[in-house]
């Protein structure tokens, strides 16, 4: 006979909250009417597709790099340009 964990896929893990988390989640679950595990599982996913959504530093700094002076104030004066070369020096420390 499989084991509950063979059975419904997951896997047990012991977690503890604080007072105040504990209350929240079950807050949570109730007016969702559904279980504090479900709430605990969603908010993990939640977690972890941010974490897959966010940029390396390398990919940060090859697009701000690309940014740079590819937009134009359309005024005389070179403050967009002079603009740029700071910035680029701060991404560069």
């Amino acid at each position: 006979m499989p084991s509950i964990r063979e059975h419904d896929g997951m896997e047990r893990h012991q977690v503890q909250f604080t007072p105040e988390q504990s209350r929240r989640l079950r807050e949570r679950a109730r007016q969702r009417r559904t279980s504090t595990a479900a709430v605990v599982r969603e908010a993990a996913d939640a977690m972890l597709r941010d974490l897959a959504a966010e940029l390396s530093a390398e990919e940060r700094w090859r697009r701000s790099r690309a940014a740079v002076s590819r937009f134009r104030s359309g005024t005389p004066d070179r403050a967009s340009e002079d603009h740029d070369r700071h910035l680029e020096d701060i991404y560069r420390t």
